[in-house]
């Protein structure tokens, strides 16, 4: 697999600095999960209280504990913490890997203080059922606001256009735990132009850069011409 980092990643940075409280590289772990029947991924958006990254729109994931017999086990857990549905760890493919670094940008000039490897594995379901739908509804409200089951050709329309270009598009998005607090049944919508771009886009939102590195190389061996 090969390693993907951002465009302006201070590890390209011959004189970068890691600061002292951070002389490690964590791990990480991305859940990819694939409706086959459907063609869709799993997209969820990150709360806007966040500290790194509010608004952004990724696939489920974070870091690695101890306790985790694999990585594949850390991705089965953290897509069941962050959305309530459960997958099989042994079913997990890895698909790619990104060297996530904080700050972001090597003209920062500021010493890395957050530095992880992570590894995107992808999931697949045969189907995703309205039981399945009602899985997902059970966020973690701390960590996840927003769902969308997102077909794959709107994926790849995504990562082709800009969001000036963009057309207005809407599509059902489960809402979060606190919502349904208040109506169980109903789901919102969004405009798919908050997903258009790297975040933060224009509308202080958008793809990771790592989910996008990694859908994009996806659709290409799938015979995606991105």
């Amino acid at each position: 697999m090969m390693l993907g980092h951002a465009c302006d990643c201070p590890c390209q940075n011959p004189f970068a600095v890691l600061d002292e409280r951070k002389q490690f590289t964590g791990l990480g772990v991305v859940c990819m999960l694939l409706c086959k029947d459907t063609n869709t991924i799993l997209l969820t958006r990150r709360p806007k209280h966040m500290r790194s990254f509010p608004r952004a729109w990724v696939m489920p994931g974070g870091g690695v504990d101890g306790n985790d017999k694999t990585l594949r086990h850390a991705a089965a857990r953290e897509l069941f913490e962050e959305t309530g549905f459960s997958v099989d760890p042994q079913q997990g493919k890895p698909i790619g890997m990104w060297e996530s670094v904080y700050p972001t940008s090597r003209s920062s000039n500021k010493a890395i203080t957050g530095h992880y490897l992570v590894i995107f594995f992808l999931f697949e379901l045969e189907s995703h059922t309205s039981e399945t739908k009602q899985e997902i509804l059970r966020f973690e409200d701390q960590e996840v606001d927003a769902a969308i089951w997102l077909p794959v050709k709107d994926i790849e329309r995504l990562l082709r256009e800009n969001h000036e270009s963009a057309p207005i598009y809407r599509e059902s998005v489960i809402p979060s735990a606190s919502e349904l607090n208040n109506n169980p049944t109903e789901t919102g919508k969004v405009d798919l132009r908050e997903l258009c771009g790297i975040f933060p886009n224009k509308f202080k939102s958008g793809l990771g850069e790592a989910h996008a590195y990694v859908l994009r190389k996806f659709l290409r061996e799938r015979g995606s011409s991105l």
